[in-house]
């Protein structure tokens, strides 16, 4: 049985969503550092790509908060490779994080409430 109220748990559960965290915003990190403007423009033809941002803002909102601060402006004079990958591994990272304190904030309300 899984223990679901765990940093253990957390941090899994937290990998995952930093994974599609990253997948997500990807197409966002290319168009804001791509050299070329008009790399992606919209996503489809009546789903414009500035809702694409918002929706993806909403729900992975303290990933992106977190991340923007860390990264700020430092990605400038770096190739869009690097800044991708670099990223991604950031939002995963900050993820990981997030899911562990959250599990471990629930295993500690349990532990309490038991006592």
């Amino acid at each position: 049985m899984i223990d679901w109220k765990n940093w253990r748990t957390g941090a899994k559960i937290g990998f995952i969503y930093g994974v599609i965290c990253a997948i997500y915003i990807m197409p966002i990190v290319i168009e804001q550092y791509s050299p070329n403007p008009n790399v992606l423009t919209k996503i489809g033809e009546d789903y414009p790509y500035s809702w694409y941002q918002i929706i993806g803002i909403i729900i992975f909102f303290p990933v992106v908060v977190i991340v923007a601060f860390a990264v700020g402006e430092s990605f400038q004079g770096l190739p869009i490779f690097e800044i991708i990958s670099i990223s991604s591994i950031m939002v995963v990272i900050v993820g990981i994080v997030l899911g562990a304190a959250v599990g471990y904030l629930f295993g500690w309300l349990e532990k309490r409430q038991t006592k």
